[in-house]
């Protein structure tokens, strides 16, 4: 069984925030990265080494991966190339990418 699957955009993913700033939609499988559209940004959610909560939000990882996210909107990484996950929390919200996109565009604008 492959642990990557192509990006569907009819797909419903669950909604999470992490360090009350970075919105994204979760999957649990790495998706291939040819197949995002163009104003998505996936990046790769690192379990911490005791597998007991998330570490860090990085472009890629080959090590303790846990799940992938897309964004609407880039993240911005520091020089150590990833983010440190202080806390997050599902938001309970499932939507496709689409309807995601649009709420944080409108977010934005506001």
């Amino acid at each position: 069984m492959s642990n990557y699957e192509d990006f569907q955009p009819e797909a419903i993913y669950e909604e999470i925030i992490f360090n009350h700033t970075i919105h994204a939609l979760s999957n649990i499988l790495r998706f291939h990265r040819s197949t995002l559209p163009d104003d998505a940004y996936a990046y790769c959610v690192r379990d911490s080494d005791n597998g007991m909560d998330f570490a860090n939000i990085a472009p890629y990882v080959m090590v303790n991966h846990s799940l992938d996210i897309i964004c609407a909107n880039p993240i911005e990484f520091p020089a150590v190339g990833w983010v440190d996950i202080e806390d997050w929390e599902y938001t309970g919200r499932k939507l496709t990418f689409e309807a995601f996109k649009s709420e944080q565009k409108r977010e934005v604008d506001a």
